[in-house]
C-alpha cells in the first residue's frame, strides 16, 4: 500500500517577495546619490585628464620638433592644438565642443578668458604666451563636481581634484 505525502509548498509567498523588493528599493535609494556623484566626478576628471595629456603632448612636441606648438582652451572645455609656422591644426590632440559635451554634458572651464586661453610652447617646452603664467583652470560639471588644473610657465600641469558633495 502506498502512502501519500501531503504536497509540500515550493517557492516564495507574495509577502516574502514584497519584503525583498522593498529592501532592494531602499538599498538602491541610499546608493544612487553616491553613484551619481561618482559618475559626475569621473566626467570632470576625464576632461581634465584629456587636457593634461594634450598639454603634455604639445610641450613634448615643441621640445622634440624644435617648433612652436600652441593649445587654445575655450570656456566650454573644448580646445584646439596647432603646430609649426604657419600653424597647422592637429585634430588628434584637440577636443571639439561636440566631443566635450558628449564626455561631460554641460561642463565648463573657469579661469579661461572668453576669447580662449592660448598656451604657446617654445622649443624649450616653456609657455611663451604672455599673461598665461601659473594659470589655474577649474573643470566643473553642472552638478558641482570639479577638478582644478594649475598650468605653470614651465609647461607642467598639476591636478588638484575637488569633488563637491
Amino acid at each position: 500500500m502506498k502512502t501519500r505525502h501531503p504536497l509540500t509548498q515550493r517557492g516564495f509567498t507574495l509577502i516574502e517577495l514584497l519584503v525583498t523588493i522593498m529592501i532592494a528599493a531602499i538599498l538602491l535609494a541610499v546608493a544612487l546619490p553616491s553613484f551619481l556623484s561618482s559618475i559626475q566626478s569621473r566626467q570632470a576628471s576625464a576632461i581634465a585628464n584629456d587636457l593634461t595629456q594634450d598639454i603634455a603632448w604639445a610641450r613634448g612636441s615643441a621640445i622634440s620638433g624644435a617648433q612652436n606648438v600652441s593649445l587654445t582652451l575655450k570656456p566650454n572645455c573644448s580646445w584646439a592644438s596647432a603646430e609649426g609656422s604657419p600653424a597647422a591644426s592637429v585634430s588628434l590632440h584637440s577636443k571639439t565642443l561636440q566631443q566635450a559635451s558628449s564626455q561631460a554634458p554641460g561642463a565648463s572651464c573657469s579661469g579661461v578668458p572668453a576669447s580662449g586661453l592660448v598656451l604657446s610652447f617654445d622649443s624649450l617646452g616653456m609657455v611663451s604666451t604672455v599673461g598665461n603664467v601659473d594659470t589655474v583652470v577649474t573643470v566643473t560639471t553642472p552638478q558641482g563636481a570639479s577638478v582644478q588644473l594649475q598650468i605653470f610657465a614651465s609647461g607642467m600641469v598639476v591636478e588638484n581634484s575637488n569633488v563637491a558633495s
